[in-house]
């Protein structure tokens, strides 16, 4: 195994840091620990930041998706209704799912997807377990396409840093249809760039 290891090519150690959040921190994250990342070298990788929402008084579910360079530049976005959530946990992972399908589609390769729900960043970087329900189909799902990118990694972040795709999330409840936006950033978000 040693030799194997040292046969691989090492990736180059770029300084970047990232939080790690804590169970007592809140959503706030003010006093995060930063610990040093290692970045494999290669094509730059795109940053995708997800929310889903869930109403539970109508039963509404929605999403909200925006694609970032790493620099933290826009590339696109885009929002919608969610349909067969019964949970606020249902609608993360299917906005998950979703998210992931339409990198797919855009022939993303290498991508650091960032969700605020703890639950789901646990479900989805600890090992399988077999779940036979909605909720676990759409945790499958959302493994499965993971596995056909290049590179592909989950963080969890606190909402207040979550803000632009909770902000696309919140817009899509008065949407009937799925939005995107290429080019340039929608009204709801356009101040932050």
């Amino acid at each position: 195994m040693h030799a194997w290891v040292r046969a691989l090519p090492q990736p180059t150690i770029r300084a970047t840091t990232q939080p790690l959040p804590s169970a007592l921190q809140g959503s706030a994250g003010h006093h995060a620990t930063y610990l040093p990342v290692a970045e494999p070298d290669g094509p730059p990788r795109r940053i995708c930041r997800v929310d889903g929402g869930f109403m539970q008084e109508t039963g509404q579910a929605a999403m909200g998706v925006i694609l970032l360079d790493t620099n933290g530049g826009y590339v696109s976005a885009y929002n919608g209704p969610l349909h067969g959530c019964s949970s606020p946990l249902m609608a993360e992972a299917l906005a998950c799912k979703e998210a992931l399908s339409w990198l797919k589609d855009r022939g993303e390769q290498n991508v650091d997807i960032y969700t605020d729900c703890q639950t789901l960043h646990r479900y989805l970087t600890t090992p399988a377990v077999m779940m036979r329900t909605y909720l676990g189909y759409a945790i499958d799902t959302c493994r499965l396409i993971a596995s056909s990118f290049q590179s592909c990694s989950f963080h969890f972040i606190p909402r207040l840093e979550n803000h632009l795709a909770h902000t696309l999330a919140i817009s899509a409840y008065q949407q009937t249809t799925t939005m995107y936006w290429d080019q340039l950033p929608p009204d709801t978000i356009s101040a932050y760039f």
